[in-house]
């Protein structure tokens, strides 16, 4: 077996330079040794691996050919630099495969399908086009449908890392960071679950979370919506960042700015993971991918409750009913609530019930569109006369010129209450004496930047943190 291998090895070494063979390379057991050059894989031949390869940095497997050629076989191969130069439509993976080299697409599409490609730590890729891309099918060849990605892994990345179309810049360092693209279209969240995004999407999972100033989302469209765009309309095009702030997990609308001539959109990110995971995408203004009503409560005041919703975007959005029941099955009309029509960013309302029944009390929001299709939100419910009136902190409506919160506590008591941002930096610290059990203090009155911050409630035997969201 040796003496075979040596053998071999020494004219693989011979015919290293070119190598070309009409059925492929099929390597059932044993190894393949690439020493240097390149492999040619020509006449629509496919790549088996049933075996083990091991190749030289700088070695090359091409493949040419005007048919559909394959990457296959059982085990995984890691290349050191592939070459697609098919003029019948590309390569299809099936099987995961890793380039520590350079991926090079000539001619043809690389169709991940449902596998993966690791560029790892010095892998790159280059050539793409508008007719030569990275894609993902399902079995019967239908674009945006398959679960492949390709990965790579960078320390403090920064810029177009490893070419996957995708150029941002972190306010802090992010450390080892895993950057994903994939190609499986993202079903929107709520009520536009119907909806879903282009062909593209992001991970970014840092060591250090933080904010990202996307300069350019790339995206490949030939002037009539395709090959990536499903749909959406390029100068409506948005970037959407996948996030939760403590409710339902949505599609957040980030302010965006698309350039259509050099097919990219730019904006940026919030300090918000979803699962670690810093996951965005591309929908349109006209396409949206967020929930409507992100949240509706109701909070105790004296003797009166306050009702707030929150929603991500509306589209033909004409008003809202606040309904209420005391046996939640027959309800009746407190106040219509004017809409803003069509937005796509956050919006908050709020309204009082001044007569709350004094035993339990049940709402519901009624949403009326333009062309008069209606939908009810979620009931809640609310007691108030058995409110567990124990010390806590309760944000109302916050925005970037305002933050005010229901204390509740002990009616003499005084109560420091902190701001800080997420990183726990104190923005301001204000103390209250409070003369009822629930009274309505000001925490803030200057203008405050987009994101995350806390109230932080200090008492005798908890610490209490409440997380705010400022939006507009």
């Amino acid at each position: 077996m040796n003496i075979i291998y040596k053998y071999f090895c020494i004219l693989l070494f011979i015919f290293s330079h070119y190598l070309s063979t009409g059925q492929g390379i099929l390597i059932n057991s044993g190894q393949l040794r690439i020493e240097g050059g390149h492999i040619v894989i020509a006449t629509n031949g496919n790549w088996t691996n049933n075996g083990t390869v091991n190749y030289a940095i700088g070695s090359t497997v091409d493949f040419i050919g005007n048919a559909l050629q394959t990457i296959q076989g059982s085990n995984t191969t890691a290349f050191s630099n592939i070459t697609v130069n098919n003029t019948g439509g590309g390569i299809i993976l099936g099987r995961d495969i890793s380039t520590l080299g350079t991926l090079t697409i000539t001619q043809g599409n690389i169709d991940l399908k449902d596998y993966s490609i690791d560029l790892s730590t010095t892998g790159t890729l280059s050539g793409e086009s508008l007719i030569n891309r990275l894609k993902g099918t399902d079995g019967g060849g239908v674009d945006g449908l398959g679960t492949g990605t390709i990965t790579a892994i960078r320390t403090n990345p920064t810029g177009n890392v490893a070419g996957l179309g995708l150029n941002f810049t972190p306010t802090l360092v992010l450390g080892n960071t895993i950057i994903t693209r994939g190609h499986l279209r993202q079903p929107g969240s709520g009520t536009f679950t119907g909806n879903s995004s282009v062909f593209r999407y992001y991970d970014i999972q840092p060591t250090t979370m933080t904010t990202l100033t996307v300069n350019n989302f790339y995206y490949w469209d030939n002037g009539s919506g395709d090959p990536e765009l499903n749909g959406h309309p390029e100068a409506n095009l948005q970037m959407y960042q996948r996030v939760n702030y403590g409710g339902p997990t949505f599609w957040e609308p980030r302010t965006s700015n698309p350039n259509t001539v050099a097919d990219f959109v730019s904006s940026t990110t919030v300090n918000n993971s979803f699962g670690g995971i810093i996951r965005i995408t591309l929908g349109s203004t006209t396409t949206p991918l967020p929930v409507e009503l992100i949240n509706f409560k109701a909070e105790c005041h004296n003797n009166v409750t306050i009702l707030s919703w929150q929603t991500a975007s509306e589209y033909n959005n004409d008003y809202f009913i606040v309904e209420k029941s005391t046996d939640s099955k027959n309800f009746y009309t407190i106040i219509q609530v004017p809409s803003h029509g069509n937005s796509s960013s956050f919006q908050n309302y709020n309204t009082i019930d001044f007569y709350p029944f004094n035993k339990t009390n049940y709402y519901r929001l009624h949403q009326f569109d333009f062309n008069g299709q209606n939908t009810y939100s979620n009931m809640i419910s609310l007691n108030c006369k058995s409110v567990d009136l124990n010390e806590d902190i309760i944000p109302i409506m916050p925005s970037n010129y305002c933050i005010e919160a229901i204390l509740q506590g002990i009616p003499g008591k005084t109560y420091q209450i902190k701001l800080t941002n997420v990183l726990g930096q104190i923005i301001t610290i204000k103390t209250f004496t409070i003369t009822d059990s629930r009274q309505i203090v000001r925490i803030l009155d200057y203008n405050l930047a987009f994101g995350m911050y806390y109230l932080v409630m200090q008492t005798d035997t908890k610490n209490i943190s409440k997380p705010i969201v400022i939006t507009y």
